[in-house]
């Protein structure tokens, strides 16, 4: 995405799911009940992994142009 942009995590599924970051770039998210949302703006470029706190192994990377 470019930066300064933000990206909305939709919860699809029938557990609750909660975004972490990998390195402690952001604050988590509240658990998210199935349809629930989260946003989170990236000001600056770079490569932000992240994973599920309630479902460690579900992982993936924003990446800010």
């Amino acid at each position: 995405i470019p930066a300064g942009k933000s990206v909305t995590w939709v919860n699809a599924d029938d557990v609750p799911h909660r975004i972490a970051s990998a390195d402690g770039g952001f604050a988590p998210s509240p658990p998210l009940d199935t349809d629930q949302r989260f946003t989170l703006g990236f000001a600056r470029p770079g490569r932000f992994r992240y994973f599920c706190a309630l479902h460690p192994r579900m992982t993936g990377t924003v990446v800010v142009e």
